[in-house]
């Protein structure tokens, strides 16, 4: 598949750009199909780095709470 150059989270050009022959339908689609999976993978990153922060948090409560109970 072939990659769209990165810009903005704009859908490709659609309207008068897109012609009713079958060439001008794949390249939409397939600048269309890059879009998506560019902002998929985007938010993929964005949840492994949630989960990430999440993982830390959890272990940072977890040590605050074994100091607390330890000085009580």
């Amino acid at each position: 598949m072939k990659r769209v150059p990165d810009h903005s989270s704009a859908l490709p050009p659609v309207g008068d750009r897109v012609r009713p022959d079958p060439e001008s339908y794949a390249r939409f689609f397939a600048a269309l199909d890059a879009a998506i999976e560019r902002r998929v993978n985007e938010r993929e990153a964005e949840a492994a780095g949630l989960d990430v922060l999440a993982a830390a948090v959890e272990a940072a409560a977890a040590i605050l709470k074994a100091e607390r109970e330890g000085a009580a």
